[in-house]
């Protein structure tokens, strides 16, 4: 009987363990994550679409660095005040906050991995948030206010 109730604890604290330590869903390769354009300042940038709780916590996190057209667009299914930190970049960026009508609310500018563990949000809520390599929003003169469009897939 004693033998039994003690299989049953380990059995039980083997799920309780494993449900505890079950990893997130695996984020695809850069070259199969969905791909979209998005208009911007009258430039054209192809954005990787981060729309799962997954891709939107380490899509960055390990890549070398942004090509000048390249960019990251999170996509949220609710408005809120998104948080963002430099966990594990390598390189600077742009961060950009956008609300439900893809008009950018809060621009941070030259985000540097060394800030980390420091983190950026906006001010007010927001539904996306597009990443640039550093530099970008100041060399093509973005400002808060102007209105993203989405293009194709690609």
């Amino acid at each position: 009987m004693r033998i039994t109730l003690v299989f049953a604890v380990l059995l039980l604290a083997s799920f309780a363990l494993g449900a505890f330590f079950t990893p997130l869903e695996p984020v695809s390769p850069r070259h199969i994550i969905a791909m979209e354009e998005i208009l911007l300042g009258g430039k054209t940038l192809r954005v990787q679409i981060a729309d799962t709780d997954a891709a939107r916590t380490r899509w960055l996190s390990g890549i070398e660095t942004l090509e000048d057209d390249e960019g990251m667009w999170f996509v949220f299914p609710e408005d809120g005040l998104h948080t963002f930190w430099m966990k594990d970049m390598r390189f600077p960026i742009d961060i950009l906050w956008l609300d439900a009508e893809q008009r950018i609310i809060h621009i941070e500018h030259q985000v540097r991995p060394e800030t980390f563990p420091r983190s950026f949000m906006p001010n007010s809520p927001a539904r996306y948030v597009l990443e640039v390599r550093a530099g970008w929003v100041q060399e093509y003169d973005i400002q808060i206010g102007m209105q993203a469009t989405r293009g194709k897939k690609i």
